[in-house]
């Protein structure tokens, strides 16, 4: 009995964001390549290929049924732009946290805004890394 094959193409666009970062791309959880900044390639599925998904360091994309697919379809694996783009930039918060901590002898009201901040830099941490763990990444059909 032969196997059906099925040629895909995975393309990953040319980011501002992530430009170092390489996306893994796994078949059924098993790392089958790794996708640079503007790459594309040509992968063969046999029939036991059944989800597809990308995985960065901190995080990944949803699944993606293979069944879905048809041959010679091309994949597009982009970054969320928010996450991956303006999500670094949640690392200047700290300073400013740590400034109403310094200065609340002088403005109380300092302190009780730094630490509303600080309960909603928490919130928005865990929310972004333990519910939203598969929404760093994007996959998309696009022909």
């Amino acid at each position: 009995m032969e196997l059906s094959m099925k040629n895909i193409r995975i393309k990953r666009p040319v980011e501002n964001f992530n430009k170092e970062v390489k996306y893994a791309v796994l078949i059924n959880g098993e790392k089958i390549t790794e996708l640079s900044n503007g790459e594309e390639k040509t992968l063969q599925l046999t029939a036991e290929a059944e989800v597809l998904e990308a995985h960065i360091r901190s995080g990944s994309s949803e699944k993606f049924s293979v069944a879905a697919i048809s041959d010679n379809t091309t994949i597009e694996v982009s970054g969320e732009k928010w996450r991956n783009a303006y999500g670094k930039y949640a690392g200047a918060l700290i300073p400013l946290i740590g400034l109403s901590i310094v200065l609340n002898d002088k403005y109380p009201m300092l302190e009780i805004a730094g630490g509303i901040v600080l309960l909603l830099y928490i919130f928005l941490l865990i929310y972004m890394l333990g519910f939203q763990k598969r929404k760093w990444l994007r996959l998309r059909v696009i022909d």
